[in-house]
C-alpha cells in the first residue's frame, strides 16, 4: 500500500513594517487643499478657500458656517475671524465674523446685529477692539462679541493704560476716553487738541494743538498734565502713516503672537520613487506614499496625496501577526484550513481599518476586520482569519501578503512565505532530527532593497525540546555581492516542531554559489549530535535580472 504523506509548515517572514512599537493615524484625513502649523497646538487647514482651525485632538475650532476668509494670528489674547467685505462694502476693510480665544480656544460670535469690519487696529488691547459699522462710524467690541462702546466715533484707536485716543462723531478736536466713556481733562491748551497719540508703556502721550504746538502729557500721577512742551515740529515726534502714534509709543508692545512647534530630530523624511515617507532611525514607519510631506513636529506631521492634504499622529503600538506552522494535511494536493492571527493596537478600536490578504493566489481580497473572531488584551485586539493556503505544485510554498491601510494611508505591509517539505509517515526510519537543505522558496532575486535571503529549516522529531546550532558556508563572492545579516545561530525547538534559519546577502551581480548549512543539536540529556551538512547550488539574482531559470 502507497503510504500517505503529511506536510510540514515552515514559515519565513520574508518582509513586514513597521519594525517598532510606534504607528500613526489620521488625525485629519486628507480632504483639504493646504494645511499649515497657525501655532503649536493648532493647524489652519484651507478647503473650498475657506480657512478652519483644528485643534491636536482633531477637533473643529470654528462652527460650521464660521469658516472664514483670513484669520489673524493671536494678539491681545484673541485671534480675529474675518471674511472679505460684499460688493458693496468693498471700500471697508474686512467682516469680523467672531474671534478666538488663545487660552482655551474657545469661539466667540458678535452679539450685536449688523455687519463690522476691521480696522488699521486689527487686534485686541487691553480686552477691546476697534470696530467700524457699515457706515464707517467706530466703536469697541468686548471679549464677549458685546459692543461695550458703540460706532459713534470718526477715528479711533487702541486701549493703553485704560484710555483711548477718539475723535467724536461731526467733531474735529479729540479727547481721551475710559471704557465707560468717561473723558480725561487734559491740561493743555484747554483741552483743545488737533492730535492726540495713545499713551505709551510709561503712561506717557503726545498731543498738538491748534496751532501746532506740541506737548507731552502723562497719565500716572498728573491725570493728563503737561509733563513737557516739545516744540513745534510734529515730524519729529510722530509717525504720519501711523495716525500720529507716539515714537516711543505702543505699536509694538503688543506684537502677534503664535508659538510654534518644535520640529523632531528622531523622525525623519526619506524620499524613494518620486514619494515621500518617514523612518525612526533606520526602521521604515510609513513607506513611501505621500506626494509632499512636513517633517513631525510634537507627534504631528502634515502630508499630502496628490492636491489634499491632511495630518497624521504618532500613537504607541503596531501591528504584528503569527500563523499557525502546525502540521496540516493534504487532501487532493489542496492543503488544510489555517490560522492567520493579526495584532492591532488598540488605539484603532474606533478607526475604519482596511484590511487586505493573499492566500498565495496573487491576488489582494479586502476582509473585513469587525467579522473576524476578536480577542481583547492589554495593548492590541487579536483578530484570528482562517483560510486555505493556495501552495503551488512546483517549489511547494505560498507566498502570504496582508496589508492595512486607513483611508488611503497603508499603515502595515507583510509578506510571508510559506515552504512546504513532504514526510513519509509510513517510513519507520524517520529520524529523529532533519537538516533541510538551502533554499529561496518562492523569491527568485533580490527585492527592492537588493535583499536576498537564503533559508535552512531544522525538525525535531523527538518528544524532547532540543537546542539547535546553526552555521550557514558560502564560497567568496564577487566584490559586488555582500553577506549582510544570519539569523540568531541557536534556537530551542520543542518536541514536534520546527525552526528556520537564514542569511541574508546585497545582490548586485548574478553569481551561482554552493551554500552549506550544518547544525549540532545539544539533547535534554547533554548529548550532542552533529547533523550530516547539506548543501545547494543557489544563484544569487540582482533585482533587475530577467533572466529566470
Amino acid at each position: 500500500m502507497k503510504a500517505k504523506s503529511l506536510f510540514i509548515l515552515i514559515l519565513m517572514d520574508l518582509m513586514a513594517f513597521p519594525l517598532h512599537a510606534t504607528t500613526v493615524k489620521w488625525l485629519t484625513k486628507p480632504e483639504y487643499d493646504v494645511i499649515r502649523y497657525y501655532s503649536k497646538d493648532i493647524f489652519k487647514c484651507r478647503k473650498n478657500g475657506k480657512y478652519q482651525l483644528i485643534d491636536l485632538t482633531g477637533k473643529k475650532l470654528l462652527p460650521s458656517g464660521f469658516e472664514a476668509d483670513s484669520i489673524t494670528d493671536f494678539r491681545g489674547g484673541y485671534a480675529l475671524v474675518l471674511d472679505f467685505p460684499d460688493e458693496k462694502d468693498r471700500n471697508l476693510n474686512m467682516r469680523i465674523k467672531g474671534f478666538l480665544s488663545e487660552s482655551d480656544h474657545r469661539f466667540v460670535t458678535l452679539k450685536e446685529k449688523g455687519v463690522f469690519h476691521t480696522t488699521f487696529y486689527s487686534y485686541f488691547s487691553e480686552g477691546m477692539l476697534v470696530a467700524a459699522n457699515d457706515k464707517g462710524k467706530l466703536g469697541y467690541f468686548n471679549t464677549e462679541g458685546n459692543l461695550s462702546i458703540k460706532c459713534h466715533y470718526q477715528k479711533a484707536r487702541p486701549f493703553i493704560k485704560g484710555w483711548a485716543s477718539v475723535v467724536p462723531e461731526k467733531k474735529e478736536t479729540p479727547k481721551y476716553i475710559d471704557k465707560n466713556e468717561n473723558s480725561l481733562t487734559v491740561y493743555f491748551n484747554d483741552g483743545v487738541l488737533k492730535l492726540a497719540s495713545n499713551f505709551n508703556e510709561n503712561g506717557q502721550a503726545l498731543v498738538v494743538s491748534s496751532k501746532n504746538e506740541i506737548a507731552v502729557i502723562d497719565i500716572n500721577d498728573t491725570k493728563g498734565k503737561v509733563l513737557s512742551l516739545e516744540g513745534s515740529n510734529i515730524e519729529s515726534h510722530v509717525r504720519i502713516n501711523y495716525d500720529y502714534a507716539y515714537k516711543d509709543g505702543v505699536e509694538e508692545c503688543n506684537p502677534p503672537h503664535n508659538e510654534m512647534p518644535e520640529f523632531s530630530e528622531e523622525i525623519f523624511l526619506f524620499y524613494s520613487g518620486g514619494l515621500w515617507g518617514y523612518k525612526i532611525g533606520d526602521n521604515e514607519l510609513l513607506m513611501p506614499q505621500f506626494t509632499n510631506a512636513d517633517r513631525f513636529a510634537n507627534g504631528y506631521a502634515i502630508v499630502s496625496f496628490g492636491n489634499k492634504y491632511g495630518i497624521i499622529t504618532i500613537i504607541d503600538g503596531s501591528f504584528s501577526s503569527t500563523f499557525d506552522d502546525t502540521t496540516i494535511n493534504f487532501k487532493e494536493n489542496e492543503a488544510s484550513e489555517c490560522n492567520y492571527v493579526l495584532r492591532i493596537p488598540k488605539g484603532f478600536e474606533t478607526e475604519q481599518l482596511e484590511f487586505s490578504f493573499d492566500n498565495g493566489e496573487g491576488e489582494m481580497r479586502p476582509i473585513d476586520v469587525k467579522k473576524l473572531p476578536r480577542v481583547d488584551k492589554t495593548d492590541v485586539s487579536e483578530y484570528t482569519y482562517t483560510f486555505i493556503p493556495k501552495i503551488t505544485k512546483t517549489d511547494k510554498t505560498c507566498t502570504l501578503r496582508t496589508e492595512i491601510s486607513t483611508d488611503g494611508l497603508l499603515l502595515w505591509r507583510e509578506t510571508r512565505i510559506v515552504g512546504v517539505a513532504a514526510q513519509d509517515v509510513a517510513t519507520s526510519s524517520t529520524p529523529l532530527f532533519e537538516l533541510i537543505s538551502p533554499y529561496i522558496g518562492k523569491q527568485k532575486k533580490a527585492d527592492l532593497n537588493n535583499k536576498m535571503t537564503v533559508y535552512s529549516t531544522v525538525k525535531n522529531n523527538s518528544d524532547t525540546p532540543v537546542e539547535v546550532t546553526v552555521e550557514f558556508e558560502t564560497p567568496s563572492l564577487l566584490p559586488q555581492n555582500h553577506l549582510i545579516t544570519e539569523t540568531e545561530s541557536s534556537k530551542t525547538i520543542n518536541a514536534k516542531g520546527q525552526k528556520t534559519f537564514s542569511i541574508q546577502f546585497e545582490v548586485r551581480e548574478k553569481q551561482k554559489v554552493r551554500i552549506t548549512v550544518k547544525a549540532i543539536v545539544k539533547k535534554e540529556n547533554g548529548e550532542i549530535e552533529t547533523l550530516d551538512k547539506k548543501s545547494q547550488w543557489i544563484t544569487l539574482r540582482p533585482k533587475d535580472d530577467i533572466d529566470i531559470d
